[in-house]
This record gives structure tokens, C-alpha cells and sequence, in this order.
């Protein structure tokens, strides 16, 4: 592993005690255990990387913890590429993780991304707390992306110990996929990164004696120092004033204020009406009606194919002006709507609709991504789906809730195809952020929606409702929120159908029990209403039960709600397996995917095993088997030994499996260790071949495969293909299991 190569200037750090951060958003993210990332953006020469200079060096000096830090820089082969982050990082982590330190290969050219960041988890979990500093994340190569989503999983992984800092201009691509909700934002603000500027350039110049080969820093510090005394002196002052002609100390009214030309006297009458209010703007209207008044074309192109009407997005003013003069909303690559709705201006989107421009007109010029970086398929894009997103960097979902309120009062059509699966509605309740469903269950919205409107699947919004992809208030990162009853259960009281089936067959239960990205009482409380009642006991067209779909996404909980209602534990599945074979493939994970892209892995909670246990115990209490064999012939035993690794931060993943055997298998449980399947594979053939995972640690099959030896099982015993689990582990590369008999592989 190379060592740390970020060697950019911003390294002589520069005491920082005044800041461009409000002392209130500082201590937000400094103190908060909710908020763990801090995004500080600004525009070229703001000050961001001075910024974060100072701000490690001030916790490097404040904080008794590990501080790393990465300067990005396009500019430099080293610095730009996203892995460079990671590996950055991993190289100034590695001395302070011990984890680390056993698992990090020599070169990292052949690892993932995936598995590098997963590297770098792996070796924060060893530190108890830590401060990550990323300066410049727009200066990255288009390769982002995938670290990006990455990093805004890091965001809310360890809030109270783990924060996260980073700097970057204004960009969409960042804005659109750094979107936690939990991420504090800043703009900085000039006038004070100002202050931080010069009192960073003060620290570089008094610190340049110690830099006596660069000369051209004495040299810039002697200038520096005679401009500033220059500029001090009352005499140099005196001078500028007396070339103005102005009264000393006099400001820009005093200027004004001599009448010498008649634009002053205008100056002076504008300054007295307005006085300190912000202007900016203000006179945009009237230099409009003039140039119209002067003949320029209303309806002219520029490079990019956008009209003055279209560039007006932002200007209510002048929108209403244009269109007055005769505008033509249609003319250009796209309906000025699609611009209103960008920058959030109701009175925009509002003048428009007024004018006659249609709420369901079809964008030709974006692709669904352009909208949000998860929406990956093709779709047609229409104004009511850019307005349940926040396209423009720095803006937030719930100013775009006023636009959607306003396309549907206008009478936007919701039940359009975006493509040969999906219609508007649907959408609007899969992808969409919690506020926008809000919303729409909400008057006025609500009564114009038809819940039981079916898509080319056969599926009802409340289905789609179902599959909601988001996180739920009061839920996984957004746990510190008050819990909300969940959207499906919301529909019910709108008067949606819950037996209703798609062309699979399935009700809106066994969309909710697949959907892994919703809290536990939401399910229950979806379950426990009597419109669903018939539907809890009612087959797929596969076969499969509630309870199925409840074991298959394990969720004890949910388990116990389905059998208070009469659902049989003992039934197996289609395919033969039992709730024991579905609590053994489970039992010892510490986290859920979320089941949509860039959110974090679901926390199961430290009871998780125990309430699987619990579970296990009554389905051998009711008089189930626990050497009952699926259609494969696998025992819950062979299913157990095949089993992921604990995969949460703080487990012991090198002995998991074998400190939880004798809790589910204890000596009189009358497990047959000796079990084959129909494939002649025992016990030690299912450890020998184990997948290895990114969690999986060095001993821990070897120690499962002593612990059924030492119980009988012979390791030369063959399949039906005449494999030996030894033959397995050697093909495997398992050659700690190999040299537990002194074989080597290829012999």
C-alpha cells in the first residue's frame, strides 16, 4: 500500500478560529448525532479549499481523533480520479486500523471500488472516532458517480462518530446525487471568507522566512506589506480624493449627490426610493419593454436553442411581460415550463399555465436521469414528474411541492404512459421523496387520484404505493423524525382496493412484504386492517403464502402479526422450504439492503437473532422438524452452513457461525449432522464450499469445518459427483481447510 500522495500546498494549515460557517450550523453537524456530513459549496476563488485547510487543522488541534483528508485537483494525475479518494484515505487509516492492516492486500489495481470502499468501512469500524475531509469534489473525473453514491451512504453510516466534510462549487451532478436529507449545506458567505482568506494568507506570509528558496514568496510578501502600508496612510488617501473631487470619507451618495451629470441625479432618486433593499432585478421588466419597444425579435434563438421567455424562468416580471407582447410559449427545445419548474418559481409556472401552455406537454430535450440520477430507464418526461424532484443544486424537494400542487389544479393528466410498464401515477408513488407523497394523499391532490388505477402490469397505485422506494420519516437514516403512518396505509383510508391482484396474481400484501425499505410497523399495521383480512391467507400463483413473503424477507415481527391472524408456521413453501430454512439463511445478518440504489443498509437492531430464535423455537414447539428437507434435499442444517456472515460493523463475522450452532442445533435438538442432500453434499461439502464475501474473515470456515469434524463427519466422504469437501475447499482456494489433512492444492 502506497503511501499518502495528497501533497497539495493546502497542507500548512493555518489556525482557524473565526469562520465562514454560522457558529449554529458548525455545532449542527459538529454535535448533532444525526447529521454526519457538512457540503460547503462556493463558487471559483470563494475560499473552499482555504476553508478546509483551516478546518483540519482546527480539529486536528481541537479533537483528540483521527482527522484524513484528500485535496482533489484536475490539474494533477493523482488527484482527480475517485478511487484516489478512497485509496488516499486507506493509506493514512491503515497505521490506526488494526482490522485493516490484516485484511489490505499489498496492491489495490485489481480491487472494485466497491470492495475498496468496503475496505475503508472495514477499517473505520476499528476507529472509535474519526473526521473525513474531501476538498473539491467537482475537480473529480466523470467516473463519480459510483464512489459519489458511496460517499453519501457514508454520510449517515456512523453520524455521532464518523463526520464527514467536504467542499465543492455549485454542481448538478454532486446536488443530484448527494441528496441525503440529513447532509448540512452551506453557501459560503463572501464577507467571511474574506476574513478567513486574509487570515490564511497572513499565516503563509509571516511563516515565508522559513521557505528561503522560494523567493518569490519574500519577494510577494515585501509587495504585499508596502501595498498594504500604502493604502493605510492618510496621505495616499488625499490623493484618491483629491483626483475624485470628492469630500473625504464621503460615500457613493456624496458622489451622486454633485449633480455634475443628469445619470447622477437619477442614481440619487433610485437610491432614496429604494434605500437598503435589494435591487437586483428590479429594472430587468422595463429594459425589457424597451428593447421590445425597439423592435427585438420576442421569439429569438440563441446557441442552445432557448428563447427570451425560456431565460425569464426566474423572472415572473418579465415572463408576464413577454408573454403580454405576444411570447410564443412554444417555440425552442423545450416549453418554458420545464425552465419555471428548475428554478421553483410558482408565479412563473403559474403565468404560463395561465397563457394556455399545457401541464401535460412532453419534453423532447431531457432523459429521466436529467431529472434524478436513480432514474435510470427511458421515460417520457412531463412537467408533473420534474416537479416531485429538486433538479437545481441547492434547492430542496419541498419548494417544488407548490409546482406539483399547481400542474394538478390545472388539470394535468396523472395517468400518462412513461413507457411500455409504467404510467405517471404509479411513478409519482414508487420514486418521489416522502414530502411529495405527503402530498398527494393530501386535499386538494387526493380527490383527483384513482387509487385502483391499474398500470400495463396490472398493478393499482396502491400497489405501486407498496413498492415505494424512498425511506419513510422516523426510518433507517431518517430515524431521528417522527414516524408517520406509511403511505399504503394511508390509501386504505382513501378507499383503495386491497384484494385486488396483478397479472401475477399478487395483492398489494405481497408487494408490501417484499418491499424491505419500510419499517416493520407499517407492515403490521397494514396487515392488522380488516380490508385486508381475506388476503392473508390467499396464494400467488406460485404457491407462495403471506407468511412465505414475510420468512423470504425475514422480519420476525412481521412473522408473529401473520400468525396472531391464524397463518400456519409449519407450512413449507413450494419449493419445500421451511420457516427453519428461511431463519437459518438469515438469522445472523446485522443489516438489510434498502432495495433501492445509494441509501444505506438497513439496521436490524441487536435483538434481530434473538427474535429469529424465538421464532425457531415455536415452529419446534408446534411440532415442526428440523431435519425436514426441501425439494433440493437440503436440511435447515445444510442452509445454516451456507449462510452469509454477521455483517454489521461491531459483530465477531471470524466466529459467527460457530458461536450461534449450538443455540439453534443444541444436543438435543436431534439435528442429523449427517444429512446429505440429493446431490450426496453433507455438512463439510457446504463449508468447503462457502462463497466468500467482502465481510467474509481469514479462519472463520476453517473453525466451522473443525467444529463438524470433531463431531464425526469425514472430510474424504464423496458427492455424487465424487468430490470430497477436501476436493471442494481445494478448488475453493480454502487452503486452511486444505492443510488441515496436509493436502496441497493440485495434488
Amino acid at each position: 500500500m502506497p503511501n499518502s500522495a495528497n501533497t497539495a500546498d493546502e497542507y500548512d494549515f493555518v489556525d482557524h478560529q473565526d469562520t465562514a460557517l454560522s457558529p449554529e450550523t458548525y455545532r449542527k453537524w459538529h454535535d448533532s448525532p444525526d447529521h454526519g456530513s457538512l457540503w460547503i459549496k462556493g463558487v471559483p476563488g470563494a475560499g473552499k479549499s482555504v476553508m478546509a485547510a483551516s478546518m483540519i487543522q482546527h480539529l486536528r488541534t481541537t479533537e483528540n481523533c483521527l482527522v484524513l483528508f484528500f485535496f482533489f485537483r484536475n490539474i494533477v494525475a493523482a488527484n482527480f480520479s475517485p478511487r484516489a479518494l478512497i485509496q488516499d484515505w486507506l493509506a493514512q487509516l491503515l497505521p490506526h486500523s488494526p482490522k485493516l492492516q490484516s485484511r489490505l492486500q499489498d496492491s489495490l489495481h485489481d480491487t472494485s471500488d466497491n470492495e475498496l470502499i468496503q475496505l475503508f468501512l472495514d477499517g473505520v469500524s476499528c476507529v472509535p472516532k474519526l473526521y473525513c475531509v474531501g476538498d473539491a469534489l467537482d475537480e473529480m473525473s466523470t467516473d463519480s458517480t459510483p464512489i459519489l453514491e458511496r460517499l453519501n451512504g457514508l454520510a449517515t453510516h456512523r453520524p455521532r462518530t464518523l463526520k464527514l466534510l467536504m467542499t465543492s462549487r455549485p454542481s448538478r451532478t454532486l446536488q443530484s446525487t448527494l441528496r441525503d436529507s440529513s447532509i448540512v449545506h452551506i453557501s459560503l458567505q463572501q464577507r467571511l471568507v474574506d476574513v478567513d482568506i486574509h487570515s490564511y494568507l497572513n499565516h503563509r506570509f509571516d511563516n515565508a522566512p522559513t521557505l528561503e528558496h522560494h523567493r518569490l514568496f519574500l519577494y510577494a510578501k515585501l509587495t504585499m506589506d508596502q501595498v498594504e502600508d500604502s493604502l493605510r496612510s492618510d496621505a495616499a488617501l488625499n490623493r484618491y480624493d483629491k483626483r475624485s473631487g470628492v469630500t473625504p470619507g464621503g460615500t457613493a451618495l456624496h458622489v451622486l449627490a454633485e449633480g455634475n451629470q443628469h445619470w447622477q441625479l437619477e442614481g440619487l432618486s433610485w437610491g432614496l426610493v429604494h434605500q437598503n433593499r435589494d435591487v437586483k432585478g428590479l429594472a430587468r421588466p422595463e429594459a425589457v419593454k424597451i428593447l421590445l419597444d425597439h423592435g427585438a425579435y420576442i421569439n429569438a434563438l440563441d446557441n442552445d436553442k432557448l428563447t427570451p421567455l425560456q431565460k425569464a424562468s426566474n423572472a415572473p416580471d418579465v415572463t408576464k411581460k413577454l408573454l403580454s407582447r405576444g411570447a410564443d410559449a412554444t417555440i425552442g427545445k423545450e416549453s418554458p415550463l420545464f425552465e419555471a419548474i428548475f428554478d421553483q418559481n410558482q408565479e412563473v409556472l403559474e403565468a404560463l399555465l395561465n397563457h394556455g401552455s399545457s401541464p401535460d406537454i412532453l419534453s423532447e430535450a431531457k432523459h429521466s436521469w436529467n431529472v434524478h440520477y436513480n432514474l435510470t430507464k427511458s421515460r417520457r418526461i412531463y412537467p408533473v414528474l420534474c416537479a416531485v424532484f429538486a433538479e437545481k443544486l441547492n434547492t430542496q424537494v419541498a419548494n417544488s411541492i407548490p409546482l406539483l400542487r399547481t400542474l394538478i389544479g390545472h388539470g394535468a393528466n396523472l395517468y400518462l404512459p412513461l413507457n411500455d410498464d409504467e404510467t405517471l401515477i404509479h411513478f409519482l408513488f414508487v420514486y418521489p421523496n416522502y414530502e411529495v407523497i405527503d402530498e398527494l394523499l393530501k386535499p386538494p391532490c387526493a380527490s383527483q387520484i384513482d387509487f385502483n388505477h391499474r398500470n400495463q402490469q396490472g398493478q393499482t397505485v396502491l400497489m405501486a404505493a407498496c413498492n415505494w422506494r424512498e425511506t419513510l420519516p422516523g426510518f433507517s437514516h431518517r430515524h431521528w423524525e417522527k414516524l408517520p403512518r406509511g403511505p399504503p396505509v394511508r390509501i386504505l383510508d382513501l378507499g383503495a382496493g386491497a384484494t385486488l391482484v396483478d397479472n401475477l396474481g399478487k395483492t398489494a400484501l405481497y408487494h408490501l412484504l417484499s418491499n424491505p425499505g419500510l419499517p416493520d410497523d407499517t407492515l403490521i399495521e397494514f396487515i392488522n386492517r380488516t380490508e385486508v383480512a381475506s388476503t392473508l391467507f390467499q396464494a400467488d400463483e406460485e404457491g407462495y403464502l403471506p407468511l412465505h413473503y414475510a420468512l423470504r424477507l425475514l422480519r420476525p415481527r412481521v412473522c408473529e402479526a401473520l400468525l396472531m391472524k391464524g397463518a400456519d408456521l409449519l407450512q413449507p413453501d413450494p419449493e419445500g422450504r421451511t420457516a427453519l430454512h428461511y431463519i437459518a439463511s438469515q438469522c445472523l445478518l446485522n443489516t438489510r439492503e434498502p432495495g433501492s440504489p445509494g441509501r444505506l443498509n438497513i439496521e436490524l437492531g441487536d435483538d434481530y437473532f434473538n427474535q429469529c430464535h424465538v421464532l425457531w423455537k415455536k415452529f419446534i414447539v408446534q411440532g415442526g422438524s428440523i431435519n425436514f428437507p426441501d425439494k433440493a434435499g437440503n436440511t435447515p442444517l445444510h442452509t445454516y452452513l451456507s449462510s452469509p456472515p454477521s455483517n454489521g460493523y461491531d459483530c465477531h463475522p471470524e466466529s459467527c457461525h460457530t458461536d450461534h450452532f449450538t443455540i439453534l442445533f443444541p444436543e438435543d435438538s436431534g439435528v442429523d449432522i449427517f444429512a446429505l442432500n440429493k446431490s450426496g453434499e453433507g455438512a463439510l461439502h457446504m463449508i468447503a464450499g462457502r462463497v466468500n464475501m467482502y465481510n467474509t474473515v481469514q479462519g472463520h470456515d476453517k473453525k466451522l469445518f473443525l467444529l463438524m469434524m470433531n463431531k464425526g463427519l469425514d472430510p474424504l466422504k464423496e458427492d455424487q459427483k465424487g468430490r470430497s469437501a477436501l476436493d471442494i475447499a481445494n478448488a475453493c482456494e480454502k487452503d486452511d481447510i486444505v492443510g488441515l489433512l496436509g493436502r496441497k492444492r493440485g495434488k
